[in-house]
């Protein structure tokens, strides 16, 4: 069973995330047992990504996309907040550039 967690936005709302950590702790819930609640805000979380995303448009922009998509896994974990996931032993960071044909 995965290991539970809850973690609000700054407007309040509840999201639930399945988290993955290997600190000991309560697997999945047991009837009437309360999903954990992180004390962190999401938006919060998410801000230590934002360098990280920023630094990748910064490394291309110079080569002039049209457009430049940034896709990465996020691991969200009790202990550490948001990470990059891995993905085969490295970190998963998907980068797409487009350049639309010049019109004749």
């Amino acid at each position: 069973m995965a290991n539970l967690l809850q973690i609000e936005t700054e407007h309040g709302e509840t999201v639930v995330f399945e988290v993955d950590d290997t600190e000991p702790g309560p697997v999945g819930l047991a009837p009437g047992e309360v999903i954990p609640k992180l004390d962190a805000k999401l938006e919060d979380i998410l801000a230590g990504i934002r360098p990280a995303a920023a630094k990748v448009v910064d490394v291309f922009k110079d080569l002039g996309p049209d457009t430049c998509q940034i896709q990465f896994g996020i691991t969200i974990t009790a202990a550490a907040g948001a990470v990059i996931a891995k993905a085969g032993g490295s970190a998963n960071i998907t980068v797409t550039l487009t350049w639309a044909k010049p019109s004749s």
